[in-house]
């Protein structure tokens, strides 16, 4: 159950920097300290965590069966260095 200053992400069978495009326009819309992003690929949970890390955002992984959990803890404050990474850095082709 969701904390209610927590925004949950289902970013289920998406892939590439699609699940970071969905958190960058979340907590434009609905500012959170922590946003749930949840993947269901090892690989695109991997990059989701580099890019995140890099704007500066805490991220703790939580595996949950055959999902991925990525506890993203200030989100809201790195949302114009998610957008610079997705618009110079990200490389939607490495995840497929």
């Amino acid at each position: 159950m969701p904390k209610s200053s927590e925004i949950v992400l289902n970013c289920r069978h998406l892939s590439g920097a699609a699940p970071l495009w969905m958190l960058y326009q979340a907590v434009r819309l609905s500012p959170s300290w922590t946003v749930r992003l949840v993947v269901s690929r090892e690989e695109t949970a991997r990059l989701a965590i580099e890019a995140l890390q890099g704007a500066g955002v805490r991220v703790d992984l939580d595996p949950i069966g055959a999902e991925f959990h990525l506890m993203c803890r200030g989100a809201s404050g790195a949302a114009e260095a998610v957008l610079a990474w997705l618009t110079t850095g990200a490389d939607s082709t490495k995840v497929t």
